[in-house]
């Protein structure tokens, strides 16, 4: 490293933005259990005490990482719960393919979002609460229509985030080639099964019909 690069210049929140940016840099190349503030420092180019300037410890980066990445999962909710010709089942489904496109476009994010944090800031519970509110939502308005089974929406929406979670980490870590068709492109392939697995859980959680 260069004297220049060393101490390069930023601006107080653009110092922020950059470490954070180089955090999830890091985590996807090398994992979160090996980050570090002082490799984060040394990636943005600023010395191994500049991060303190904005995060009490590593903890507190990682906590800030993760909440930017419930931000972007209720980013990527946003279009499915306000598009008005999605009907209440099939919303359940556009969520969950959100929830595994979100996965694949940030793997970083998604890595550290659900680990423990410790002393975890009111302010990741928060993002975490809104992201979780639009499954919710989504499962409330489709039992409300009829289009759900039951009345109560934790009920429908544990099992239905267990399943696109678990789904969302395979496609992330886990051995793609035992279920990922060969030579398909990977979010292509991603999303489709993503989207065939939460109308497989539909066909459980949908109401019954009146046989009548």
């Amino acid at each position: 490293m260069t004297g220049r690069e060393a101490s390069k210049p930023y601006h107080h929140n653009d110092l922020r933005s950059a470490l954070l940016e180089a955090a999830v840099g890091l985590i996807e190349e090398t994992g979160a259990d090996s980050l570090t503030l002082r490799s984060v420092a040394k990636r943005v180019g600023v010395s191994h005490t500049a991060p303190y300037r904005h995060f009490a410890d590593l903890s507190e980066l990682t906590a800030a990482v993760a909440a930017e990445g419930f931000h972007k999962l209720s980013a990527e909710f946003h279009p499915v719960r306000t598009d008005a010709d999605i009907d209440p089942a099939q919303r359940l489904v556009e969520l969950g393919v959100a929830y595994v496109r979100f996965a694949m476009k940030h793997p970083a994010h998604f890595r550290v979002m659900f680990r423990e944090h410790q002393n975890k800031p009111d302010w990741l519970e928060e993002a975490s609460q809104n992201a979780f509110q639009a499954l919710l939502d989504t499962v409330s308005e489709g039992q409300a229509a009829g289009a759900l089974a039951g009345t109560e929406a934790h009920e429908i929406a544990i099992p239905a985030w267990s399943i696109v979670h678990g789904l969302s980490a395979l496609l992330v870590d886990g051995p793609r080639d035992k279920f990922m068709p060969e030579g398909a492109p990977f979010t292509e392939a991603g999303l489709a099964l993503a989207r065939s697995t939460v109308e497989t859980f539909l066909h459980g959680a949908a109401a019954p019909r009146d046989s009548r």
